[in-house]
């Protein structure tokens, strides 16, 4: 990573730091591009010089990373042509904290309407400048017309106790919508938004 040539890391803790990151970045990526989920475990980590001398050695870093043997990737209906490669992704993320703040909500192992929707709400956010309508606005144009209302259908579901139960953003109880969206719809709806965001958004 050029973005980890760049940045002079001048403590062990910050390294740590560090690589929980790259851990939690590469597991939202491989979660939200790769169809199949296997977790290994990263239980080290050493700081090195120049030389590859150990600076300092050894520590247990209680996170995960999602890893497949297959390099098929996800396309979406706008027919945005994916990076191949993930280097292109990582870099932004790494040097992008409004990207790393919506894939931080990838790194938790359950998909969730609550997750999800703070995925939803950083991009949103993000691109409308803390406007959320103009940021809805936004990410509407990015979508074919047929998926338009998916974003209104989507947040209606989330927010709706009734439709989602104890996964919902709100206590208040009120009417479910009239058209619902089921939770494995909803992730790939939302991964398609972060997914368009990330590749044309820097």
């Amino acid at each position: 990573s050029s973005y980890l040539n760049f940045k002079k890391i001048k403590s062990y803790n910050e390294c740590i730091k560090m690589a929980e990151k790259l851990l939690n970045i590469i597991n939202g990526l491989s979660k939200i591009l790769f169809k199949i989920e296997n977790y290994i475990q990263s239980n080290s980590i050493n700081l090195i010089d120049k030389n590859n001398r150990l600076i300092e050695g050894y520590t247990w870093i209680n996170c995960s990373l999602t890893i497949r043997n297959n390099n098929s990737l996800m396309t979406n209906d706008k027919n945005i042509e994916l990076s191949t490669n993930l280097n292109k992704y990582t870099e932004k993320i790494l040097s992008d904290d409004d990207f790393y703040r919506a894939f931080i909500f990838l790194h938790y192992d359950k998909d969730n309407w609550r997750d999800l929707y703070c995925i939803y709400e950083v991009i949103r956010d993000v691109v409308g400048n803390g406007n959320g309508k103009s940021g809805e606005k936004i990410i509407k144009n990015w979508l074919p017309d047929k998926d338009k209302s998916m974003i209104n259908i989507f947040t209606q579901t989330a927010n709706s106790i009734k439709a989602v139960k104890e996964q919902a953003r709100h206590g208040k109880v009120f009417n479910a919508p009239k058209i619902k969206m089921n939770l494995f719809d909803a992730k790939n709806f939302i991964y398609k938004i972060l997914l368009i965001w990330l590749e044309n958004y820097s």
